[in-house]
């Protein structure tokens, strides 16, 4: 069995992949800290800092620094609403956001556990530069992603789940976020080194923070073995046993590889796997481990 980081090589192309068309790295134009938005609460606040400085970060030459996942995340986070005064209602609320955000992490990593041919495809794709493959690979991405949209926009979601007054701050982060995007879309460049309008704008920042979701996502199942566990289980019917005691292999060699794990501990890895199942399942198993090694 190959050395399983080359199992993990294709999303190391996943932000080129996604972000096909931008070329804005990671920052962008914004309007300052002391310009984003503000409302008055009732009740308790949290403290007045984080609510005025929004999610705008600015980096040395003045350009602001896109958040690290999403905006709407950033824009929750923002809020501050586990600080030492906030509302019962405020941490309901809260408490309420992050179960979506925790649903959408769970989204991700089944696409990237499910699609990962695809995202090697997309990368691939985008380095032949055949605009027409890109166009189909990304629908089917767009396709697959649909459950990240079923009950709406993320902002739709985390709006809703919040106290009316916190939603407005919410909503105004936002709104600052991605006037300023706009606003300066002059900073960014198409395939073509055209400046893209404000809705091409919008889209490449979308895109950027996609890729960086999608990555994040990749490092967790990477990192927990749950996508080595997926691929080796593929076809198989295991008792609640055998699933705990190879998620137990999977975990194991996923840390070893990190870790540069040689031939031999691999072999060691495989015949443990090997040992919790039944004849009639080792074909099987054998079988996803070459398909495994071989991508």
């Amino acid at each position: 069995m190959r050395n399983s980081a080359s199992v993990y090589l294709p999303i190391g192309l996943l932000s080129l992949a996604l972000g096909s068309g931008v070329a804005i790295g990671q920052a962008t134009e914004s309007q300052s800290a002391s310009e984003a938005p503000s409302a008055p609460l009732a009740g308790p606040r949290v403290a007045e800092g984080p609510r005025t400085a929004g999610i705008v970060r600015r980096d040395f030459d003045g350009t602001v620094v896109l958040p690290e996942f999403s905006p709407e995340e950033a824009a929750f986070e923002a809020l501050n609403l586990g600080g030492e005064y906030a509302t019962p209602e405020q941490r309901a609320g809260a408490a309420k956001a992050q179960e979506i955000l925790a649903t959408r992490r769970r989204l991700l990593d089944e696409f990237v556990i499910d699609h990962l041919q695809l995202l090697t495809e997309l990368a691939t794709a985008k380095g032949t530069g055949n605009r027409l493959d890109q166009l189909a690979l990304f629908q089917k991405a767009f396709t697959a992603l649909a459950p990240l949209r079923e009950k709406g926009t993320l902002q739709q979601q985390i709006h809703a789940a919040l106290p009316e007054a916190d939603a407005k701050v919410f909503d105004q982060f936002l709104a600052a976020f991605w006037k300023a995007v706009e606003d300066n879309r002059g900073t960014m460049t198409t395939d073509e080194g055209t400046t893209p309008g404000r809705f091409g704008a919008r889209a490449q920042v979308n895109l950027k923070s996609l890729g960086n979701e999608i990555r994040a996502s990749y490092e967790r199942v990477k990192e927990s073995g749950e996508l080595v566990y997926r691929r080796l289980t593929e076809g198989l019917r295991l008792t609640p046993k055998q699933q705990g005691a190879l998620r137990e292999v999977a975990a194991n060699l996923a840390k070893a590889a990190d870790q540069g794990a040689s031939k031999e501990d691999h072999r060691k890895f495989f015949f443990a796997a090997l040992r919790q199942l039944d004849e009639e399942q080792r074909p099987t198993f054998i079988r996803n481990v070459k398909q495994l090694a071989n991508m």
